[in-house]
């Protein structure tokens, strides 16, 4: 009889955690790993020629930059950031988020979610915490710039 309970104990300790828990965000600015290393968000600006009614292209920086003037260079997450306010589980066909460890490198992440508390003319706030792999994850919170052109 004891080991019937053993292995229902093992069984039930390996199923999946039921599909509306809730998601935990760091209320820490957005950081974690990019390609290994260790990245912390400090600016993020989004393209409106990819963004639609629905998403706003961004990308977000470890290196400080001026939105909507400047080129984004160095280590980046990329995500087409949802427009509508609350929770959104990350998936393949979208959103999702990516981690560009160098120029043409991406590295997508399914895992996780993207909550935007707000959406404004000019600005997007939220949190992402997403995990591709161990070398590429991140969480924390970020506003963002929307940019017109």
């Amino acid at each position: 009889m004891r080991s019937l309970s053993l292995l229902v104990l093992a069984l039930l300790s390996a199923c999946p955690p039921p599909a509306d828990e809730e998601e935990v965000f760091s209320t820490e600015p957005l950081g974690g790993e990019v390609g290994g290393e260790p990245w912390t968000f400090a600016a993020a600006d989004s393209d409106a020629f990819l963004s639609d009614e629905a998403s706003a292209f961004v990308v977000f920086s470890n290196a400080a930059f001026t939105p909507c003037v400047d080129n984004v260079e160095g280590p980046q997450l990329i995500s087409a950031l949802p427009l509508e306010v609350g929770v959104h589980k990350l998936k393949l066909a979208g959103p999702n988020v990516t981690f560009s460890p160098t120029a043409g490198e991406n590295i997508v992440a399914i895992s996780g979610a993207i909550r935007i508390d707000e959406v404004t003319d000019t600005t997007i706030t939220g949190a992402i915490n997403a995990k591709a792999d161990g070398a590429n994850e991140a969480d924390g919170v970020f506003s963002v710039t929307i940019c017109a052109e």
